[in-house]
Parts: C-alpha cells; structure tokens; sequence
C-alpha cells in the first residue's frame, strides 16, 4: 500500500512542479479523492505542504 501511495506522490510533485494545473485537478488525476487528501497524504511522506 505505501508503495502504490509513493507512486501517486511522485507523479503529483512532477504535476505541480510542471504544469500549471491547479490542486485539485491534481489529486483527481493522481487517484486522491480530494485536495485535502492530497496535501494531507504529502505533509505526512514528504514533510511540505503545496501552496
């Protein structure tokens, strides 16, 4: 479970480092069922929390 977890968070730091879409678009195409969930799941794994 933690590795799928890791694959998402990766392809989601690639997306907010490379495109322009906006935190939501983001945690629906990386498979999170929200914004909130997302930035939860990345301030636990990797310590920052997206602006």
């Amino acid at each position: 479970m933690r590795y799928l977890i890791e694959l998402r968070l990766n392809h989601a730091m690639v997306l907010l480092r490379h495109t322009d879409h906006n935190i939501e678009q983001i945690a629906e195409e990386c498979g999170f069922p929200n914004r909130y969930y997302l930035t939860r799941t990345l301030s636990e794994y990797r310590l920052i929390i997206p602006r």
